[in-house]
Parts: C-alpha cells; structure tokens; sequence
C-alpha cells in the first residue's frame, strides 16, 4: 500500500521506472479477509547512472613500476582498478584513491590499466579508458668518442641514461690534470679547458651514478676527442 492505498495484492510487486525515491507498506492478509496488525515498510530508491569515466593517465615511471593517475567521477564512491579488465582490486592508494602503483616489473615492461567508478550499486558503475606505459630502461651509456666542433652532432660529452639520481662526473688529460667536473647528466664537456679547445687525443674520465633506484655504479674508462 502506498498513501493508505492498496496497489496491489500477492507475494510480489514491481515498481516500474520509479523517478523518486518509493516507500511501500506490506502487510498480511489472513482468509476472510482479516489484515494483521503489524506492517512492514518497503523503500525503493532510486540511484541515478554514474556519466563521467574516469580518465586514466601515465601519471610516472621507474625501472620496476608504473604509477597511473585519473580524473575523479562525481557520485562516485569508490575505484578498483584491473590490468585485464575482468579482474579488479581496490587501487594501491584505497578505494577512493585516485591513483595506482604497478610494481614488480622489468626494465622496458609494458603495462595497462582499467580503472572503474563504483557507485552504491553494481548497475551504476562505469569503466575508464584503457592507459598504458612502459617502465624505464636501467642502462647507463657513456660513449668512448665525441667531436666538439661545432657542427651540432655529438659536440658534448655526456652520460646518457633516464634512471641518473645524481652523477659525478670528472675528466683528466693524460698527466692527471683534470679539466673537468659535472655533477648533473644535462651538463656535458663541451673539449676545452681554460676557454681554449682540449687537444685532439684520448682523456680519461671517471663518474659516480646514483639511479633512481638508489643503485650505485661507478665506472672509469677513456675517451677519444675529435675535430
């Protein structure tokens, strides 16, 4: 009954495309006609689709993992996340975190990431896009030539990873004179010392890396300086 009106009679009663929240009273009918005393209240409620997706991103990487970000869904209650998009778990942040961390990877890996608003019940949930990364490589390359002579190819001698932390970076002429030092991979030796251009000839240099990772490499090796 609905506003002291029966609406129906039976053991079922469906409530067809309710724009509202619908309370109903049920209450049972004995032979003859006879209601019972008690009833018991009934709440249809009605919960509206959730519309905006989730936007996912590569929000960061490293050598072992990949971080993702996304956009928050309003009405939402929560996330779970799925790298195949049948199996989801709440994120590595919390159900209601707005991003979540893969780990356990390799060096180049690709991964992907679904992420999915959760709303108070199962038929409002809606899926993100599909975002994908790869993680960072972890080598470290140190060329053994470089030619500073200003045509704009390979004028400075640098160390070339993605993973450097920090770097020291020293070089030396053959009599142990040093002529150079950098502690950032972005500062190279561009051949002089002094304000005048280094001798064409092999220098030595020695540096000290720190990756993201907080691994330790330390190398010597030479270099050859042409023109």
């Amino acid at each position: 009954a609905a506003a002291g009106n029966v609406l129906a009679t039976g053991t079922s009663y469906t409530v067809s495309a309710p724009a509202a929240t619908t309370i109903l009273w049920v209450e049972a009918l004995a032979p003859g006609g006879c209601m019972s005393l008690s009833r018991t209240r009934a709440i249809a409620e009605v919960f509206a689709p959730l519309t905006a997706a989730p936007v996912v991103t590569l929000d960061s990487a490293g050598t072992d993992w990949l971080r993702f970000a996304w956009t928050a869904t309003p009405g939402a209650t929560g996330y779970q996340v799925s790298r195949d998009g049948i199996n989801f778990t709440d994120p590595s942040s919390g159900p209601a975190g707005l991003t979540h961390t893969i780990t356990g990877l390799n060096p180049q890996d690709t991964a992907g990431l679904i992420v999915r608003a959760t709303g108070a019940t199962d038929c409002q949930d809606i899926l993100s896009n599909r975002a994908a990364g790869r993680t960072l490589s972890s080598q470290v390359f140190i060329p053994n030539m470089f030619s500073p002579n200003g045509d704009g190819r390979n004028d400075l001698f640098l160390v070339y990873s993605n993973v450097i932390r920090d770097m020291h970076l020293m070089i030396f002429n053959q009599w142990g004179n040093k002529l150079f030092e950098s502690n950032s991979p972005q500062a190279g030796w561009n051949g002089t010392y002094n304000g005048k251009d280094a001798p064409v000839g092999v220098y030595v240099y020695t540096v000290r890396i720190t990756l993201t990772d907080g691994t330790v490499i330390n190398k010597k090796g030479t270099i050859n300086l042409l023109r």
